[in-house]
């Protein structure tokens, strides 16, 4: 096994021969976050700020970009070494083949613990299309934790190398000929976790570089490339804004600024996706292409984990605005399948558990819904007029997003509104069903709202409606959902002026009484 991991002067590998250099740096130390979810992406087309390094790297295994071809000696090596970790994977899959599995744990081993120039120019070519499942899936496992754990060894110009072979990977998931069999989930989740490391790594310049081309995909008509760019903005999302402990100091301020600096387009992109491919998916399943409404569902689906991760942290006022929660909403009123129903309310669900904040909480609490215009009549010469122009340029911004936050929630209040009704209105659901689930979570979605966001709701009229759906869900016949709805109470009652204890006490039983 020690020879499979040799590396001979030349491979062929990342196009002809490796312009990596030779040797072996100091081995990471640094130690893999807690919590990390398994992800699923794609990128569709070529980075831009890593064209000009391409020239040195193609995006598979079998091209050359080098200005000399690798010496068939070397290439006949690297093939023997990739047929024989084939072989041991192929063994390792039968659970009766123990040495085949201590085998195939020991090979990855030896690669993440080498030269991680020779465990990519190994994976590369393990990772390629019409390989087995079972030898892509440990290509992918060793090519991200090099990228985890190694990245520090690796020279500036063979960062953009590898950056560009991961995205090339990437546009190959989501350009598989229609007549193809197309890529299984599980490989578009290893390419975007490894696409969503490798931008963690580099910082935000490579995230900025390669929005426009995930927005435009997003909003692309093709299901598959919709699908894998909604899942590589998700997992860029989390790694940054949610499984960020090991991230400090300016770098996580820069992917955080990074981040936050293309909210704008991601949350267009993901209603766009919604808008479209959700008619699609119903058009293709009442015509009975079922192969095709299940492209458009997954592409459905991916957008609404993104924006359930964007609900988590984004701002208020521009998720709002994006329309995302108002698409989440129609799903919740219009009927639709219970897999869309069951995220659109996870997403609001996220967001209900949001403080406005202060700034927007200020602006409300003042009426500040317009503020007069500061400008007219000042002096651009004197400072005082000046600073006081900043102030209500200030405030007026406050009062913008106060107003959206507003809009938004009233608009939440009334979809969940609606779908409350549709849930009282049928039959109670089995036990373990996914019908009695989303009941529970939306009966839980609802009395959150209630909780934490009904006294802004301007709209005497909707806040009854809403008030009149919680306290449906609290006469539902099933348990979990009355536990649901049963804490909003207390608070709502005292917001009301009600006197009510801090704790229940139990009356005394009357004497006799046994």
């Amino acid at each position: 096994r020690r020879a499979l991991c040799r590396r001979t002067k030349r491979v062929a590998s990342w196009g002809g021969e490796s312009t990596l250099s030779e040797g072996r740096g100091p081995r990471e130390t640094a130690h893999v976050r807690p919590g990390r979810r398994i992800r699923r992406g794609h990128a569709p087309r070529t980075v831009r700020t890593h064209r000009r390094a391409a020239h040195s790297c193609v995006a598979c295994a079998g091209g050359s970009a080098s200005e000399s071809p690798p010496s068939p000696t070397a290439v006949g090596s690297a093939m023997a070494s990739v047929q024989q970790y084939l072989s041991v994977l192929a063994g390792a899959q039968s659970g009766a083949n123990a040495d085949a599995q201590r085998a195939a744990a020991q090979m990855q081993i030896e690669l993440k613990n080498g030269d991680p120039r020779n465990a990519i120019n190994l994976c590369m070519q393990l990772i390629a299309r019409g390989q087995p499942l079972e030898a892509r899936h440990f290509g992918y496992g060793v090519l991200q934790h090099v990228v985890t754990r190694r990245w520090s060894q690796f020279t500036q110009h063979e960062r953009q190398e590898l950056a560009k072979l991961v995205y090339d990977k990437l546009s190959e998931c989501g350009t598989v000929p229609t007549s193809e069999t197309p890529e299984p989930f599980m490989i578009k989740s290893k390419a975007a976790t490894l696409m969503a490391e490798v931008v963690r790594q580099e910082g935000a310049a490579m995230w900025s570089s390669i929005m426009p081309e995930m927005a435009a995909g997003a909003c692309s008509d093709s299901p598959v490339r919709a699908e894998l760019s909604a899942l590589v903005m998700r997992y860029v999302a989390e790694d940054v804004a949610v499984y960020n402990s090991d991230i400090i100091g300016g770098r996580m301020k820069e992917l955080l600024y990074g981040l936050t600096s293309t909210l704008p387009q991601a949350l267009q992109a993901m209603y766009r996706l919604l808008e479209v491919h959700f008619s699609a998916a119903m058009n293709a399943a009442a015509g009975g292409n079922t192969p095709v409404a299940k492209a458009h569902a997954a592409a459905v689906s991916a957008a609404l984990s993104a924006a359930a991760v964007y609900g988590e942290w984004a701002p208020l006022a521009p998720l709002m605005r994006s329309g995302v929660l108002d698409a989440c909403c129609q799903l919740l009123s219009s009927g639709a399948d219970i897999s869309f129903r069951a995220q659109a309310c996870e997403v609001l669900r996220h967001v209900a558990h949001r403080r406005r904040g202060d700034t927007v909480n200020s602006a409300i609490a003042s009426g500040a819904a317009g503020v007069a215009g500061g400008k007219n009549g000042t002096s651009r010469s004197d400072p005082a007029a000046l600073a006081a122009a900043d102030a209500d340029d200030a405030a007026r911004e406050a009062a913008a997003d106060a107003a959206a936050v507003v809009v938004g929630l009233e608009g939440m209040c009334r979809g969940l509104g609606i779908a409350a009704q549709r849930v009282l209105a049928a039959a109670p659901a089995g036990v373990g069903s996914e019908e009695a689930e989303y009941a529970r979570r939306l009966t839980e979605t609802v009395a959150t709202v209630a909780a934490n966001h009904v006294q802004v709701i301007s709209d005497e009229g909707l806040r009854a409606a809403f008030l009149e759906a919680l306290l449906g869900l609290t006469k539902h016949p099933r348990l979990d959902v009355l536990a649901a709805a049963i804490p909003a109470w207390p608070g709502l009652l005292r917001a009301m002026g009600a006197e009510l204890p801090g704790t229940f006490v139990r009356p005394d039983k009357a004497i006799g009484s046994g």
